[in-house]
């Protein structure tokens, strides 16, 4: 959210009295008040309540961008297209790791415009989108990140309440834990959106979770969009599981990320109802990333 003040110049018109003709001249000066262009422009006070510089006043000239004057976070606010708005939203984030904005730019690449983010803190993190018209968006990234983590990868933010089920092509159609792989089958797959509790409710397959070696996902009912990937390996987080109302431990109850909509390299494990996540063998252990090698990947967004 952001609160701009201006202070404004009062037009300043003279009046020229002809008593002979009885006819009034008005000369007017004309300010403006976000510039011209970006050799002319008109500093404004500016305040920014998430991201970078948040939380305090600050003067940036006016037309310019105000992420590279310092401010905000660099992620995704909205996305519109021809059909309408999509409330995709809050990323890509590094999942699990508080970071900061350290570097932002954006430029014309032939007939396509690449944006560029850098963060950094807790392991570094590499954003570039290429928009070409015509072409689903492009979105590469790398990050690195040091210690162990119940999960690694990017994540968004989509309402719950937008979603109605999804298509994918990958491995289903039940969701999978780090430590629970086996079993599911590759091909294209349908479910409606549930919020089923395993255990406490009845329908199934469960919609929410985990799902492996996604290759693309089509969902929402606000303007159908897909996400493609060229890696195998990923890990589709839609939203996360509700917990069992009896559960009395954390043992069935995997760590997600606070986006709802991730692509992921490394996922949590799970428990069972007598015995924590870590004491189920090797697979059941958390995540490490050895010698922090920087994992690279892309994903393709089709808002067409």
């Amino acid at each position: 959210m952001m609160h701009i003040g201006q202070r404004i110049s009062l037009l300043l018109t003279g009046f020229l009295c002809v008593a002979s003709t009885g006819v009034f001249a008005q000369a007017t000066i004309v300010q403006y008040l976000s510039g011209t262009d970006k050799d002319h422009t008109v500093p404004w006070d500016f305040y920014c309540t998430k991201g970078r510089k948040s939380g305090q006043w600050d003067k940036i000239a006016v037309p310019s961008n105000w992420e590279q004057q310092g401010f905000g976070t660099g992620y995704i606010q909205q996305v519109a297209n021809a059909k309408g708005e999509l409330s995709l939203s809050g990323g890509p984030v590094l999942a699990g790791v508080k970071q900061t904005l350290r570097q932002f730019r954006h430029y014309a690449a032939g007939a396509a415009h690449v944006v560029e983010a850098e963060y950094a803190d807790d392991g570094s993190f590499h954003v570039k989108w290429t928009f070409a018209s015509g072409k689903p968006a492009r979105l590469e990234y790398q990050y690195s990140q040091k210690g162990e983590a119940d999960f690694m990868g990017i994540t968004f933010n989509y309402p719950e309440e937008k979603i109605t089920g999804m298509k994918w092509l990958g491995r289903g159609p039940y969701r999978v834990w780090k430590n629970r792989l086996k079993g599911q089958q590759l091909g294209v797959w349908h479910k409606a959106y549930n919020n089923s509790i395993t255990g406490e409710t009845w329908q199934y397959p469960e919609f929410k979770g985990y799902h492996a070696d996604l290759y693309w996902v089509v969902e929402n009912k606000e303007s159908p969009f897909t996400v493609y990937t060229d890696d195998q390996s990923v890990f589709l987080q839609m939203l996360k599981p509700v917990r069992a109302a009896a559960a009395r431990t954390d043992n069935t109850v995997p760590a997600f990320p606070e986006g709802n909509l991730g692509f992921l390299n490394a996922i949590a494990p799970i428990g069972t109802k007598f015995q924590s996540a870590a004491a189920l063998g090797p697979q059941s252990q958390e995540n490490l990333m050895l010698n922090y090698t920087p994992i690279s990947g892309s994903l393709w967004f089709d808002f067409r």
